[in-house]
């Protein structure tokens, strides 16, 4: 039976639409298909239902282990371990149907019960290390409340109706569940292994991606090897995959172009001319759904007052700092959704299309109108990330504030002082990156929700909260007129300065190949490539 039109889940049983290697006829392999790809850090941790994951952590769990379901380059949702499923009527419940083929690494099946155990322990408050809480987002039932510790972890609205057969139940079914099942939270656990509430036991790594653990060894590498008990091993051409953890050093360009490195993490934008101009074919950019942003603190006095921080925005010269700092690898943001999110029609910034002076005369107005002047100048600290890229940034940003008159106290502030300054009421302006986890204007917007943990500026309105949350019943016409009002609420209060949305460049050998066209998420899954004769 068909579920609501409007979540876009309905009934699906065409297992043979997959992710996979896609050689061409013909075309001439390495004899030895060993990738290797720098990763800038190593990953926190390997639990994929606990781990509060960044860029480096989802790239190796997404090679280790794999969801329900997947997306695609064009952000069509695919069968993974899950072969079909079918939403009920009322668009209440979902039902997995599991592969018969589909084996964790030691040889051992994959469950329903693996999920409904991996599920639980990442709503299970003792364990989890993340924040966030993606289950309850995803509308599972009762995971806001397990969360909160109000509820056992065994009331979540997953369970085994058989041994491959899985149902999801939702408090409020949410049109973007299906794209989050590739999250971390959502993989499976071992259950002949891991018990709730418990860690991973000591010992081999059990996975059930294309990939499973060799050897890792912390601060100089990361070895995996091909999971032979993976359902769709004979589609899988790598027989290895080596992370370094390691960010972008000029050595790179040699190793790339002698076959020691196949991939990097990055390109920083300080280098990306200079390569551009030596091997431009071997550039690869990725449109993410990211912003850097530079967070206004609404509830420390000065910028309590919108005129001030209407003021902030309006000086800060996006085309510049794209031209110049980012090496034209970014787009200027005057908004938080980019334009590359399907079906939404971007918000455009009022004074976005106004002349940088103009802006300029506008701002010192604004300040004056908050009772500050040149006598008595506007005095605020700007925090940001232990990290060159971002303290040129700053120090720009700083000097654009400058001009109209305001004070700059620069914070560069290490990993851990950043991070607890985040959560805390102790700063005025942090800079910082937030990237949505699914391809939908939601993944960005939820985090200025009240008492969002990710909500940095202290932005707080009912309306806009209200609107996100009539979206998430509305059909997909109506969700892009509503988020779209959404946007232009909060772009009214400017509890943030948007400054562009980000790409993820990596420096790419001519060898590797499969590389997706589309990458939200910035993550390349390992098990889609494959390397040619150099």
């Amino acid at each position: 039976m068909q579920g609501k039109s409007g979540w876009g889940w309905g009934l699906l049983a065409l297992s043979l639409c997959t992710q996979a290697a896609e050689v061409p006829l013909g075309m001439p392999l390495a004899s030895e298909q060993v990738l290797v790809r720098a990763n800038g850090q190593d990953p926190q941790q390997l639990d994929p239902n606990t781990v509060d994951a960044d860029f480096a952590t989802q790239a190796v769990l997404s090679d280790l282990f794999e969801g329900l379901v997947q997306e695609d380059d064009n952000g069509t949702i695919i069968p993974a371990q899950a072969e079909r499923w079918e939403a009920s009527a009322d668009g209440k419940s979902i039902t997995f149907w599991l592969r018969d083929a589909a084996r964790w690494s030691d040889g051992q099946p994959v469950l329903a019960q693996d999920f409904v155990l991996g599920w639980q322990r990442a709503v299970n408050p003792k364990l989890r290390i993340s924040n966030r809480n993606y289950l309850a987002e995803a509308g599972v039932a009762n995971a806001e409340l397990i969360g909160k510790g109000k509820l056992n972890p065994e009331k979540l609205g997953v369970s085994a109706l058989e041994p491959k057969v899985l149902q999801v139940t939702f408090d409020k079914p949410m049109p973007f569940f299906m794209s989050m099942l590739s999250l971390p939270s959502f993989m499976p656990a071992p259950s002949h292994l891991v018990q709730q509430g418990i860690a991973y036991p000591a010992g081999p790594l059990v996975s059930n991606g294309a990939f499973m653990l060799e050897e890792w060894t912390v601060g100089k590498q990361l070895q995996l090897m091909k999971n032979a008990h993976y359902w769709d091993n004979a589609h899988t051409v790598l027989a290895k995959v080596v992370y370094l953890p390691q960010r972008f050093a000029q050595s790179d360009i040699p190793r790339i172009e002698q076959g020691n490195l196949h991939m990097t993490d990055n390109v920083p934008g300080s280098q990306y001319r200079r390569i551009q101009n030596s091997v431009p074919e071997s550039l690869r950019a990725f449109n993410l759904l990211g912003l850097y942003q530079f967070s206004l603190n609404n509830r420390r006095p000065p910028l309590v007052d919108n005129n001030i921080r209407q003021a902030l925005s309006m000086a800060v010269n996006r085309e510049l700092i794209t031209d110049t700092l980012s090496g034209q690898l970014v787009k200027p943001a005057y908004t938080v959704i980019p334009d590359n999110v399907p079906q939404y029609l971007p918000v455009t910034a009022e004074f976005a299309s106004e002349p940088l002076r103009m802006r300029q005369d506008q701002a010192r107005k604004l300040l004056e109108a908050a009772g500050f002047s040149a006598e008595k100048p506007l005095q605020i600290a700007l925090s940001y990330r232990d990290d060159d890229e971002q303290e040129r940034l700053a120090n720009t940003v700083a000097s654009m504030w400058k001009v109209i008159g305001v004070k700059v106290e620069m914070n560069r502030l290490t990993d851990p002082a950043f991070r607890a300054s985040r959560y805390t009421n102790h700063y005025d302006v942090v800079g910082t990156y937030i990237y949505g986890d699914y391809n939908e204007p939601s993944a960005l917007l939820n985090d200025f929700r009240c008492y969002n943990p990710s909500n940095l500026s202290g932005y707080c309105n009912k309306e806009f909260d209200l609107i996100l949350d009539q979206a998430q019943s509305a059909d997909a016409d109506q969700r892009g007129v509503l988020y779209r009002r959404a946007e232009e609420l909060l772009l009214k209060s400017t509890p943030l300065v948007p400054v562009f949305h980000d790409t993820k460049t990596r420096l790419v050998s001519a060898t590797l190949q499969g590389l997706p066209q589309i990458s939200p998420r910035g993550i390349v899954l390992s098990k889609n490539l494959y390397l040619t004769e150099g």
